[in-house]
């Protein structure tokens, strides 16, 4: 091969190395990069169906986000972790951003994620709410979601938690955890959601239930909690957040064989009872079909943290909430669609 050959031949790879470049640049520009945000959640439970749908069936990716889901027990650890910047949304009980916000946490409830039902449950020997009295009853932590609606509901059923029954903090999330401790004989009484409350009854473990949490006013949601400092840098990210559990709640909506495939998947459960009492509590009634803050259960949060937090005697709950992004979508009739 002459020198000439040579030449034309480097030439020649040397351009389509360009055009290699050049091609492979159009295509990554085509493609739009997904914002990644990291989202915690308090514990395994149905109420987490929303998340895992948005993520799973690329609900979150449709409107430009990449999730990672972070499990952390207890609303006040993720709250601390979401401060240390190492979160973008926390979703936990509501209790615990208004307890750190009223001690200027620059903290902020911009969503509704569900709201929570319980039954107060009790060992067989308890008929009443009146024989709790000097009685054992379980919680999870000091300021976590379980704890604050165990302390709302006594005191609507008119027994002083303080004084006249003995709370334990078992350190348990979860409500089976704490449900199997009262079937040991470590407490008397305790909250568990209906369905794990139903699989114990299935099994033939006997109590009584007591109290239904909803029926009683004692409203618990949890909500979505972000730095103010994010809502304002990135407005569009909590958007796009906010589309996706919304979207996935109307996909969980219309599919129910869909959401039994998820929570079999994530938590074991196939009985066809249990899954049929989780769909109407949970998916029907606890999801809000637009996420906007309970501004009635952070008003009560309020009320209950008042008598031990001076910091919220003037407060009200607009003081902790921000719907503004919600109200953008509301605008654009993003949930329109929906109902069509």
């Amino acid at each position: 091969m002459n020198l000439h050959s040579k030449k034309y031949l480097l030439l020649s790879r040397c351009l389509l190395l360009v055009l290699f470049a050049l091609m492979r640049g159009n295509i990554e520009a085509g493609e739009p990069r997904l914002e990644s945000i990291n989202v915690s959640f308090s514990s395994m439970s149905p109420t987490r169906l929303h998340l895992w749908m948005a993520r799973d069936l690329g609900i979150f990716e449709k409107h430009g986000l990449e999730v990672k889901l972070v499990y952390i027990s207890g609303g006040p650890t993720s709250l601390q972790a979401l401060l240390g910047g190492n979160l973008a949304v926390v979703t936990a009980g509501g209790q615990a951003t208004i307890a750190a916000a009223a001690k200027g946490a620059p903290l902020v409830v911009f969503g509704n994620s569900h709201y929570v039902p319980y039954v107060l449950l009790a060992v067989p020997s308890i008929t009443t709410t009146d024989g709790l009295k000097g009685k054992i009853i379980g919680s999870s932590r000091p300021g976590a979601a379980a704890d604050f609606i165990t302390r709302l509901l006594l005191t609507k059923l008119n027994l002083d938690p303080n004084s006249q029954v003995t709370i334990r903090y078992t350190g348990l999330s979860t409500s089976r955890d704490r449900v199997r401790l009262m079937t040991q004989g470590v407490i008397d009484a305790t909250l568990a959601v209906p369905e794990e409350a139903l699989d114990f009854q299935l099994k033939g473990f006997k109590f009584n239930v007591l109290a239904n949490s909803v029926e009683m006013g004692a409203i618990s949601t949890e909500d979505f909690t972000a730095a103010n400092a994010f809502l304002r840098a990135r407005p569009s990210t909590a958007a796009a957040f906010l589309k996706g559990v919304s979207e996935a709640v109307w996909v969980a909506r219309g599919n129910k064989g869909l959401v039994q495939t998820f929570y079999k998947r994530y938590l074991k459960i196939e009985d066809p009872t249990i899954v049929e009492s989780i769909y109407k509590n949970y998916v029907i009634r606890a999801y809000p079909e637009k996420p906007y803050p309970r501004l009635d259960a952070i008003e009560t949060y309020i009320e209950n943290l008042r008598s031990t937090m001076p910091e919220l005697r003037e407060k009200k709950a607009t003081d902790f909430v921000n719907s503004d992004i919600l109200r953008a979508l509301e605008t654009e009739g993003f949930w329109y669609k929906f109902k069509r």
